[in-house]
């Protein structure tokens, strides 16, 4: 309708009709423009809501569960202290009995970082990672894992070595049990039978055990790290959130 009040006026000659029908586009298009922008910010602050959310509900189970990994892994790691220094001693105190046992039991397992990263994987492989604006948030993003993928990368040359110092410890001594257990099951000392003073002249058993413990050393200080980096980026995500419900 526009361009048809827009060719009478020219034919005309009536100037004046065809500036204002000019000012009229003009205006048309540019509010138009504003409108389009405006809807496709919205969706892309609901979309970055979402993603926020989804990121904080993920690095707060990477927390949990490698909070969870640190108390088991450094529980063994005492145990097998206690395995260290009774074989140093040939001699096994009778409150630490358990633990002695528990120690052999659960030596060398060693568990990486629970770093739950589906919704951040989503967000790199589909080029969205740039709806964080915020720059400490991204670094923080990218600082947790340059770390975890180095820890991954390293990861199977510690499980061999492990593999490697357990199966000769195993060798040494028979637990019997009288049911299934799991990876996490402990065990009393009443399970376990061994002949301690004849381990305990074994040198070479003496060292794999000293190394998995000093592995364990290790594994707790990349724990740490991670969980301390899961923890910058949850604070972040939280600001954000907090920011975002400010500004809705």
């Amino acid at each position: 309708m526009i361009l048809r009040s827009l060719k009478k006026h020219i034919e005309d000659q009536n100037w004046f009709a065809v500036g204002l029908d000019f000012v009229i586009v003009v205006v048309g298009v540019f509010i138009g423009i504003q409108v389009s922008n405006w809807n496709e910010s919205q969706r892309e602050q609901t979309l970055l809501r979402d993603y926020l959310h989804r990121l904080n509900e993920d690095f707060s189970l990477s927390i949990a569960g490698t909070e969870r990994t640190r108390k088991f892994v450094t529980t063994n790691q005492g145990n097998l202290g206690v395995v260290l220094s009774s074989l140093r001693d040939c001699a096994v105190a009778d409150e630490k009995r358990d633990e002695f046992a528990n120690g052999l039991f659960h030596m060398g397992k060693l568990i990486p970082a629970q770093f739950v990263d589906g919704t951040l994987e989503e967000l790199r492989a589909s080029g969205r990672l740039l709806l964080l604006k915020n720059d400490g948030l991204r670094d923080a993003i990218n600082e947790t894992v340059r770390e975890y993928e180095y820890q991954s990368r390293v990861w199977p040359a510690i499980q061999l070595r492990t593999a490697n110092n357990r199966a000769y410890v195993t060798d040494s001594h028979i637990f019997w049990l009288d049911g299934p257990v799991n990876g996490f099951s402990n065990v009393s000392w009443n399970e376990l039978e061994i002949d301690l003073l004849q381990v305990c002249k074994d040198r070479v058993l003496l060292s794999r055990v000293s190394d998995l413990h000093r592995t364990s050393f290790t594994i707790i200080a990349w724990l740490d790290r991670n969980l301390k980096n899961f923890r910058t980026v949850k604070q972040f995500l939280d600001v954000e959130l907090d920011r975002q419900d400010v500004e809705q």
